[in-house]
């Protein structure tokens, strides 16, 4: 093949390639774009179940904390009683003895 041929075959290639570039490019940004949106539907997805989960947690540590909060009155209440009937206890003594 001669350089002329050569030369009439590479700027045939050249114009094919210039028309088929456009159509290219933008199958190229579609298919980037369609992969963007599929990335970011499923980062949304995660976030949403992450939510969830997180709202799941919150109620259960505030269940838990109420819980807590009852034990603790609970608690509160059996020792001042334990601490009045002590106090009764040991004043009556002294009395008693006096």
């Amino acid at each position: 093949m001669g350089a002329a041929a050569y030369n009439r075959g590479s700027g045939f290639i050249r114009r094919q390639a210039d028309q088929a570039i456009p159509t290219a490019s933008a199958c190229a940004d579609r298919h980037a774009r369609n992969d963007e949106v599929a990335r970011l539907r499923e980062q949304i997805g995660k976030l949403e179940r992450d939510l969830v989960r997180a709202r799941r947690c919150i109620s259960e540590l505030r269940r838990s904390k109420d819980a807590r909060m009852s034990e603790a009155r609970s608690e509160l209440n059996s020792a001042q009683l334990a601490i009045s009937i002590l106090c009764r206890l040991a004043f009556r003594v002294e009395e008693d003895a006096a």
